[in-house]
């Protein structure tokens, strides 16, 4: 079965937390206070960064309208999973130590098991990994056989089962792959296969890897009889505790929102081509973005909202790709 719907949204742990505590998410991003010992090793070297003017101008009052905004965002996201019948949804994101050694980390892999194992927890504010872990269905079916197809088409692709989590949490996945169904999937009732993407340690894929891989996944896809949702998890622009902590690139952010409202989405695959501050550390989540839009070359995508929020240290994207009506 065509694959029919792609969606696309930030993970930003204030986006899933209660807006008195976005201040302690900001300065522990920006100023590595308070500190949180899960980050200690990041935060050993880390320089408190000198935050943009606009910053000041988002109060409690502002913070709350962006929240509200939010959820009505995902909230879109959400309509379409039930207008679309979804029964397995593919979640495309990346790891950033959490379940991976970054010394042993993948470029690309795909979890197979029966059950998948992570934590919702926001551990940016201290909660420990056990405080909120869930298990959640997958569908290992559709997991091995698209990993047999990838390979098949030339992804050299590794999988695991989600069992032998070696970086920073010590049972299964992290926020990439379990924050966003807080609110995309609160009841956990679509069975879920997590895609790791690398977008954080280097070497990392090329932007036109990634494309030329969601171009593989809606290929393999074609012959299932299971109604697929591909979601990517993460961007736009930001830098948890790195040296742009707090800034946002709206240029960028609106460059690339536009791309995929023109169903231009191959534009994209002249990102990380070239040398920029801008596109280091979280931004690099783009390419997420990237294997969605190559999943539906040439079909234009509604873009729901874009919020930039320094407080969540991000600009924040939401948007969606349908094939129902187009006649594939």
């Amino acid at each position: 079965m065509p694959l029919s719907l792609g969606l696309a949204m930030s993970h930003a742990p204030s986006m899933f937390a209660e807006v008195r505590d976005w201040p302690a998410i900001y300065g522990t991003l920006t100023r590595g206070e308070p500190r949180v010992s899960m980050f200690e090793e990041l935060l050993r070297d880390f320089v408190p960064v000198p935050q943009p003017a606009e910053a000041a101008e988002e109060t409690p009052e502002k913070l709350v309208q962006y929240l509200q905004r939010i959820d009505r965002a995902i909230a879109r996201l959400r309509e379409q999973l039930a207008i679309h019948e979804v029964e397995t949804l593919i979640i495309v994101g990346d790891d950033q130590g959490e379940y991976f050694k970054p010394e042993r980390m993948p470029t690309f892999c795909i979890f197979i098991a029966e059950e998948i194992t992570g934590t919702q927890s926001i551990y940016i504010l201290g909660e420990p990994e056990e405080k909120r872990q869930v298990k959640i269905r997958s569908n290992p079916d559709l997991a091995r056989y698209l990993c047999r197809r990838l390979v098949e088409e030339g992804f050299d692709l590794c999988w695991d089962d989600g069992r032998h989590a070696s970086g920073r949490l010590k049972n299964g996945l992290g926020h990439a792959f379990f924050h966003p169904l807080i609110k995309l999937m609160p009841e956990l009732d679509i069975p879920l296969i997590p895609f790791h993407v690398n977008a954080y340690f280097e070497p990392m894929p090329t932007a036109r890897r990634c494309y030329e891989l969601g171009r593989a996944i809606a290929r393999a896809l074609e012959g299932r009889p299971e109604r697929v949702a591909l979601c990517a998890s993460g961007g736009l622009s930001h830098d948890p505790f790195g040296p742009r902590s707090g800034w946002i690139d709206k240029e960028l952010d609106q460059w690339v929102l536009e791309q995929l409202r023109e169903g231009r989405g191959e534009a994209l695959c002249h990102l990380f081509t070239f040398k920029s501050e801008t596109l280091h550390g979280g931004t690099g989540e783009i390419r997420s973005w990237i294997v969605v839009a190559g999943a539906f070359e040439g079909v234009k995508a509604e873009v729901v909202d874009y919020i930039p929020v320094h407080h969540s240290v991000t600009g924040l994207g939401f948007a969606y790709w349908s094939r129902l009506g187009l006649g594939r």
